[in-house]
């Protein structure tokens, strides 16, 4: 059995594997007006009422798993929820699993994320998440069957501090885990960096494929707040159109201090126009046509990002002097 120093030590040494990072791997997290009750048993209605995913395949290889996991995400004002389900082939065998974890470690309380060694890395999940998908820092949070926690920021166990809270249940022919994540100011169409590892007796499965160490943000998958429709309306539709008038607004201005802006603005008025006419032909309602909107909406979503961090830039020049400046 696996230890958590053994886990953290892997995540920076993992050998190279063909890296299938090219995949779309993005999910959505439904608004939820009533949060689940966290008993780990995903039987609350609003756990019905977004998507499940399943595409967990195989280190390195890309192979679906022969072992089922699902997974699914809400949110509120407050926090985002996760939802597994990891379903095993022979229970009987995870029962035992649970049953030598609690008698090996009978002193750890349950749903207290643990400070210091002392948790078994397997029948178990890893999540490594990525607030705003800045590519550069990451939590990972590992939990497992028999009620274990443990998190570390960036691979340091002492610099963990989030307060999760965590749930798990036996349930026929699976465990199933309900997480609640405390995230505050969510809108939609913002984005997470997210990954999640599959861990029985060996490495078993990864949402995410990366290459090498695990815990690289650069390569996790995506978490999109809002659910199709939602996410639409705020970087296709409504939103995006204020937006970009907003930006467009300022062409005269900033064209005096950077002939550059102009050009910017149409470019990233032209990219939404482009994704616009997608979107008629692929409405936002279903996955597939999610998918196709959300990998044209990328250059946009660049082009967008570029325009408005120009126009700071310039917003900063175009400022008036001070009456302190002036008198210099």
């Amino acid at each position: 059995m696996k230890s958590v120093t053994f886990v953290v030590l892997l995540i920076f040494s993992f050998p190279s594997f063909v890296c299938l990072g090219d995949e779309v791997k993005v999910i959505c997290a439904s608004r939820t007006g009533t949060p689940p009750v966290m008993d780990g048993t995903l039987d609350d209605l609003c756990w019905q009422k977004t998507e499940v995913l399943s595409d967990f395949t195989t280190v390195g290889t890309g192979q679906p798993l022969k072992r089922r996991t699902t997974m699914r995400v809400l949110y509120d004002e407050n926090n985002i929820y996760f939802g597994f389900e990891v379903f095993w082939d022979d229970v009987e065998r995870l029962k035992e699993s649970i049953i030598a974890t609690k008698e090996k470690y009978a002193s750890t309380a349950l749903g207290v994320w643990m400070k210091e060694g002392g948790y078994e890395n397997t029948c178990g999940l890893e999540m490594f998440i990525d607030p705003g998908a800045g590519g550069r820092n990451y939590y990972q949070l590992l939990f497992n069957a028999a009620g274990q926690s443990i998190g570390n920021y960036k691979g340091m166990v002492e610099n963990f501090n989030i307060e999760p809270e965590v749930r798990s249940a036996l349930r026929g022919g699976c465990w199933s885990v309900e997480l609640r994540y405390p995230a505050k100011g969510l809108i939609a169409g913002q984005e997470w960096g997210l990954n999640i590892c599959r861990n029985d007796e060996t490495y078993y499965g990864i949402w995410k494929q990366v290459s090498g160490a695990y815990a690289n943000p650069k390569l996790f998958g995506r978490l999109v707040i809002g659910d199709y429709s939602e996410w639409w309306e705020e970087v296709g539709g409504a939103g995006a159109k204020a937006k970009l008038e907003t930006l467009k607004g300022e062409v005269e201005r900033y064209s005096k201090l950077d002939p550059n802006y102009p050009s910017l603005a149409a470019d990233a008025e032209s990219n939404l126009r482009l994704l616009e006419k997608l979107a008629d032909k692929n409405p936002s309602v279903s996955r597939d046509h999610f998918i196709a909107l959300y990998e044209r909406y990328a250059e946009c979503r660049d082009k967008m990002e570029r325009l408005q961090a120009y126009g700071e830039s310039l917003q900063l020049l175009a400022k008036p002097p001070s009456r302190r400046e002036i008198n210099r």
